[in-house]
Formats: structure tokens, sequence, C-alpha cells
């Protein structure tokens, strides 16, 4: 079925991201590209998740040396309770799709997780983060010399 939140709408695009802060994914519906002109038929909506949610954290990248700034292509591997889960940075967005960061992460009760980063250029990141934060973590780039 269409997802389109209180108002009428077509619900072409559903983005889950955290948009308040809580740790908790809320949900953005995109029901209209314009606005609710009649052939657009709705606003566009934020629903705000107020449910019951295990811990969490969310990973922001900054990307040195050969990888770009973004971490485009950097791939997070985070060990769970549920076993490993694994994102990949992308640098997509149009008319009715994005990407958003930081990357988010549900660890269930798991108080902290093991995260693995693959960056652009190759190099390896490893560490064991704390729940309920948002990391900010800058590439550490090893040269030869």
């Amino acid at each position: 079925g269409d997802l389109t939140g209180p108002e009428e709408g077509i619900g072409d695009t559903a983005l889950a991201f955290d948009g308040d802060g809580d740790g908790r994914l809320d949900l953005f519906v995109q029901n209209g590209l314009y606005g609710p002109w009649s052939s657009q038929d709705g606003y566009n909506v934020f629903l705000k998740n107020t449910g019951v949610s295990g811990n969490w954290l969310q990973i922001d990248l900054v990307g040195t040396g050969l990888s770009n700034h973004s971490a485009v292509g950097a791939r997070v591997e985070v060990e769970t309770p549920f076993g490993p889960v694994m994102q990949q940075r992308m640098g997509m967005s149009n008319a009715r799709a994005a990407s958003l960061l930081p990357m988010h992460f549900g660890l269930g009760v798991a108080k902290e997780a093991k995260v693995k980063i693959t960056w652009p250029s190759g190099d390896r990141t490893v560490d064991v983060l704390e729940a309920g934060k948002v990391h900010h973590i800058v590439q550490e780039t090893v040269c030869d010399q």
C-alpha cells in the first residue's frame, strides 16, 4: 500500500533517519514533489518515532589522504547481538531519493560494539564504540616512508 501519513498524498519516497537526535529512526514521507498542487497530491510529512527503542550508535565519517572527504564508498561493519551488519557510504541524491549521514546501527541491549571501517583508499580502522552516541571518525592515514 501507499505510505502517505496523516494527509493525502502519493507517498512515493520514504526516508528513515534520526530527525530529532533521540536515537530512534523517524520517517520523512515525500507525498508530492512540489507541495499540495492537484497534480502533486499532498504535503510532505515528518513522522516522529515515539516508540521504545534499544541501544544504538551512529557513525559519521571524514575521509583524508587518498579517500574523499565525505568517505563515499567506505564500508562500515558493526558486530551486533543479532550478527554483523554492514552499510556502505553512498553519495546519491535526486528528486525522489537521498542518502543521509550519519549511518545508524541498532544494537539491541549491547552497550558497545566492535566496528570495522574500510575506507575508500583501502585503509582499515577497527575500534569498539559506545552505544547512545554519534561517533565522528576521521580517517587516520598510514603513509609508508
